[in-house]
């Protein structure tokens, strides 16, 4: 006879607050020191970034013609 055992995981309303509160004390976390998602811009890396995925599209995009 196989059993089967249920355990059930209770959640403390008090620890999940506490936990908060602990994280708050460590500082800011690097996404609301400024309110941004992403790095900021840097043109020397992002521009040549942008022409190798508008040459890269421009491949995909023409292979797809060729094949249809």
């Amino acid at each position: 006879m196989a059993r089967t055992i249920l355990m059930s995981s209770r959640v403390d309303p008090s620890a999940s607050k506490e936990d908060d509160t602990e994280s708050s004390r460590d500082g800011p976390t690097p996404t609301s020191v400024r309110g941004q998602l992403a790095p900021p811009f840097t043109p020397s890396r992002d521009i040549p970034r942008g022409v190798i995925q508008a040459i890269q599209s421009t491949f995909s995009y023409a292979l797809m013609l060729t094949i249809m």
